[in-house]
């Protein structure tokens, strides 16, 4: 996981580089929302509250549980996983393509080479399986010469191009497997044996994540608006 700290680097920089290439500055907000099977309770974020606290939450009212559910991992030597969602505010209409190089599939490919990150979702995502192709759609209208949209629930992307809407995605980085408790494995040999990991490990890498995922989502966007440009 060391070696994320140069992608937060770097990421500062994409960061610097894309803020020149706009008229209106784009804003990349990220929290952890979900911990093992404690999630937040409100869709309303403190965004000025996110890095005043080491869990990066947005809601304080989670704080305790959170803490008390990674000491009691911690003392059992195991780990837990993590839903972290990225908000993008302020992306130019237009960014992306429709087949090749789509806005949500760079920021999927880009999201996945973090380590430990095993899925992302983008706007309603899975829970669009419970919504019909009417209440799916992101429905709009026309009123004192602005486009308003109705709803959501694509993530801010549409056809693999920038609506204008914030972009809203979430991804789950699982339980460490470096852990103090002992697992079942094999040797070189094909013998059944036992391992257990030796050392200090974070019981929660999600955790750590959030500013990884924030810098992959301005290299992105710094290299489509390029390519736009």
């Amino acid at each position: 996981a060391r070696e994320t700290a140069m992608r937060v680097a770097a990421g500062a920089l994409a960061e610097i580089l894309l803020n020149k290439l706009v008229k209106k500055k784009i804003k990349v907000v990220s929290a952890v929302i979900q911990i093992g099977e404690e999630k937040i309770n409100s869709d309303k974020w403190s965004e000025s509250f996110i890095n005043k606290n080491s869990f990066f939450s947005p809601n304080k009212s989670i704080i305790n549980t959170w803490e008390n559910l990674i000491l009691s991992h911690r003392k059992k030597g195991s780990s837990l996983g993590a839903i972290i969602e990225v908000r993008v505010k302020n992306c130019p209409v237009g960014i992306g393509e429709p087949i090749y190089q789509k806005l949500d599939s760079e920021l999927s490919k880009a999201i996945m080479s973090i380590n430990a990150v095993k899925g992302i979702e983008f706007g309603s995502g899975f829970n669009l399986v419970e919504l019909d192709g009417t209440n799916a759609s992101d429905q709009m209208s026309y009123k004192n010469k602005k486009i308003n949209f109705h709803s959501n629930h694509a993530g801010g992307v549409l056809g693999g191009i920038s609506s204008g809407q914030d972009i809203i995605f979430k991804y789950i980085v699982k339980p460490t497997s470096s852990v103090l408790s002992e697992k079942k494995t094999i040797t070189k040999k094909m013998k059944n044996s036992l391992i257990k990991t030796i050392g200090r490990h974070d019981p929660c890498v999600g955790i750590r994540a959030v500013p990884v995922g924030i810098a992959m989502t301005n290299f992105v966007l710094a290299d489509l608006i390029l390519i736009n440009q």
